[in-house]
């Protein structure tokens, strides 16, 4: 016990107290300090997570605004094209003549595309069913070929009907435009619809 006493008076005590203290506070901050790193090691794995989540949907976003720059070309570039295409179509038109006697034909070449159709000719027409007789076109000689129609222009020309026709005929059409080649439309026409 002397031992003890003698423990206890000469200050063994307070150093034992400090540094059962300063254990203990050192085995405190090191649980602590292990604690905060598992916590920012999970705070890290979300961030990466997090961040590459966001890679990804920049990727997506880069690969979105690509397409619509794509399609944005696509269309203009489409646009350009059929800013270059002409489109002749055709109609027979009756008209009650003057005298209210009978009717007088006539047939309207139109361009219905946006561009402008050049060296318009009329390649054929046939009869529907195939018959001895089809329309006469007056003046065909001296219309075509038509040099140009511009895009919405009609050209008329009177049409002669005479019997033994076909109830409906096809009639050819050829143009330049701004596609490569000669274009061609056939159309089927009737005058008495």
């Amino acid at each position: 016990m002397d031992r003890l006493q003698g423990w206890f008076d000469g200050g063994d005590l307070v150093n034992f107290t400090v540094g059962a203290t300063a254990f203990a506070l050192a085995l405190w901050s090191l649980l602590r300090q292990r604690q905060i790193d598992r916590h920012a090691g999970s705070v890290q794995a979300a961030n990466d997570q997090r961040d590459q989540e966001l890679l990804a949907i920049q990727k997506r976003l880069g690969e979105i605004e690509e397409a619509r720059h794509r399609d944005e070309q696509t269309r203009r570039e489409t646009e350009t094209w059929k800013a270059r295409i002409a489109d002749i179509r055709g109609h027979i038109r009756r008209q009650l003549n003057v005298k209210g006697t009978g009717y007088t034909y006539y047939l309207d070449l139109t361009n219905q595309g946006p561009a402008e159709a050049m060296n318009v000719k009329l390649d054929g027409i046939t009869s529907r069913p195939p018959a001895t007789n089809h329309p006469i076109i007056a003046d065909c000689e001296s219309t075509f070929p038509i040099p140009r129609m511009l895009a919405g222009q009609t050209v008329t020309l009177a049409v002669v009907m005479s019997m033994g026709m076909g109830s409906s005929f096809d009639l050819s059409v050829s143009w330049d435009d701004g596609r490569a080649g000669r274009q061609v439309a056939t159309m089927m026409l009737t005058p008495y619809g």
